[in-house]
């Protein structure tokens, strides 16, 4: 008898064990799905008043988890506290902390973190809002944030509304409101109380909402923004329009100078890449005594990096100091030269050395090529390449021939640096016909470099292309506006192919490779041939930049002509 109570006994136990371990799962198999999940129902309803605190059930369709949520999830105002937010089943549970203010509209923004349980597909920019008054704020700011210098977009950025306007608040002060860019770029703040804001977006790299690092990218308006009905309103005296805005994304030139890649190219070249552009650059040794100009500089276009080419004998390990302006930057450890591996000291026989009193030492020579390897636009120079920066040379030994038939016609040229600092490429100036053999020919110690080395002999023979191998664009430029206007002609990598100053209403370009082009312009507000980012506490907006809103096929032997007008 007692061993059947004891049976039944651990038959129950067993049983109330499978009890407690079953939970709810979602039924698995069936053809696949392709819709995301529908709410059924709202518990309290959505934009509820007089919001007391309860728990919000939210019902759908079908099984949902949660993906992403705490890069998704959005709350505008913010709370003291994020919200309670989690699954159970179909339902999504949200509860806000108690602490919530009076008289406050919330928005919730899930974004699409709500998916479906099977395929994962999302219920799109998902958000709930609530009121702790009697009534709904109702106002709304709408509008697009592009990058400034190349106008793409990208999504999750984050869109910024202060009440305290001080310029100092977006270093200082988590937002009052804030919404997140769609992948359009586009983004809408809603249910905000009447007032003046100051709005600001950022590319918020380490998650605290506050502009405080200075690779952040950031966009402003140069004035404060007051929102409006999200619906057309009649004030009986104007029609009021919900506020759209367009923001400009950029980031700010560093104010402090800094390094931020140091890098060895060979035992006597190192490169260095500053956070912004250099001036009064000066490069000190610390561990050698230097005769004279110890070193070479050539700097990049608009000089944030720099190659420095040591034309004296230096330390295998350099430790340098790098001032700007009388102010030290940083101090740099540069292995020019690793150490040999000294050979293991097993049983052998002693090295002998031998000395071969005959053998020369080695000679360096200046190398140089040409940009001729596969044939030469007609329209184009031979350019001379140089593996060194060039100091000088005997121009009178250059000879430039045409050829006709088997004979070669002596050409007149001129020669010159293509950049005066870098001093590397030398341009042959000669007016080329098209469909035409040339040949370029200097002996050895024609040129000579920083280092004193000359060059070898080079003897180049090379053809010109056909006028009918391009294409030709006429641009109709409509612009009114007093500011420069720098046209781009982009190929279709984003390279630029060519820059103009707008000086007149038509652009040609008469010789064009076939291809897919692109038109950019630039409005260059100091005049300075290039695009400038802008400055927040100067209230500088970045130059503006406006593209062509279709592209331009050019094919060989044909004429192309486009209107553009520009607003």
């Amino acid at each position: 008898m007692k061993m059947v109570n004891i049976k039944v006994f651990l038959g129950m136990i067993i049983s109330l064990l499978f009890v407690a371990c079953a939970t709810v799962v979602p039924p698995s198999g069936g053809p696949k799905d392709t819709t995301p999940p529908i709410p059924l129902s709202f518990h309290p309803k959505s934009k509820v008043t007089n919001y007391q605190g309860e728990k919000i059930i939210i019902k759908f369709d079908e099984y949902i988890q949660l993906k992403d949520l705490n890069s998704q999830l959005v709350v505008s105002p913010a709370m003291a506290e994020d919200p309670d937010i989690y699954i159970q089943g179909k339902k999504l549970i949200i509860k806000p902390p108690d602490s919530l203010e009076e008289n406050t509209t919330y928005t919730i923004f899930l974004g699409n973190s709500v998916v479906n349980y099977k395929e994962g597909l999302p219920v799109s920019h998902f958000q709930y809002v609530l009121a702790t008054g009697s009534t709904l704020d109702s106002l709304r700011i709408m509008g697009t944030l592009k990058n400034a210098f190349d106008l793409k977009t990208e999504e999750g950025l984050l869109i910024m509304l202060y009440k305290n306007t001080s310029d100092s608040t977006p270093y200082l002060q988590r937002p009052y409101y804030i919404a997140k860019t769609y992948s359009s770029g586009e983004f809408i703040l809603d249910n905000l109380s009447e007032g003046s804001y100051l709005i600001f977006a950022l590319k918020d790299m380490n998650s605290n909402y506050l502009y405080d690092q200075p690779s952040e990218e950031i966009a402003f308006l140069d004035s404060l923004i007051v929102p409006a009905p999200a619906k057309p309103a009649d004030d009986s005296l104007n029609l009021i329009h919900p506020i759209k805005v367009n923001m400009f994304l950029f980031k700010e030139i560093e104010k402090k100078q800094g390094i931020n890649r140091h890098v060895v190219l060979k035992p006597n070249l190192f490169e260095l890449d500053f956070k912004r552009p250099t001036e009064n650059l000066h490069i000190d040794p610390l561990n050698f005594t230097p005769q004279d100009n110890w070193y070479y500089p050539v700097f990049s276009a608009n000089t944030d990096s720099v190659k420095v080419w040591i034309t004296q004998k230096v330390p295998d390990t350099l430790m340098v100091k790098i001032s700007e302006g009388g102010k030290v930057v940083d101090t740099l450890r540069l292995v020019l030269k690793k150490p040999r591996k000294k050979k293991s000291q097993g049983r052998r026989k002693k090295d002998v050395v031998k000395i071969d009193k005959n053998k020369s030492p080695k000679v360096v020579k200046l190398g140089v090529k040409t940009n001729t390897g596969n044939g030469l636009a007609f329209f184009s120079r031979p350019n001379l390449i140089f593996s060194t920066p060039v100091r000088g040379l005997n121009s009178d030994k250059i000879k430039f021939y045409r050829q006709e038939d088997t004979n070669y016609i002596p050409m007149d040229f001129r020669i010159y640096f293509k950049d005066t600092i870098a001093a590397d490429v030398m341009v042959l100036d000669a007016e080329l016909q098209e469909s035409t053999s040339y040949k370029l020919f200097f002996p050895d110690s024609v040129f000579f470099d920083i280092f004193g080395n000359t060059n070898d002999t080079l003897e180049v023979r090379f053809g010109t292309t056909k006028q009918r191998n391009y294409g030709r664009l006429k641009l109709h430029m409509d612009y009114h506006d007093s500011l420069p206007l720098l046209i781009q002609l982009l190929n279709d990598k984003d390279a630029v192919v060519q820059q103009t100053l707008l000086n007149d209403s038509v652009v040609i370009y008469p010789y064009l490779s076939p291809g897919i082009y692109k038109l950019k312009a630039i409005k260059d507000r100091n005049n300075n041939g290039k695009w400038d980012t802008g400055n927040y506490l100067d209230r500088l907006l970045p130059e503006r930049v406006f593209y062509l809103n279709t592209s331009i096929k050019i094919r060989a032997n044909w004429d192309i002509e486009q209107k553009w007008i520009l607003e």
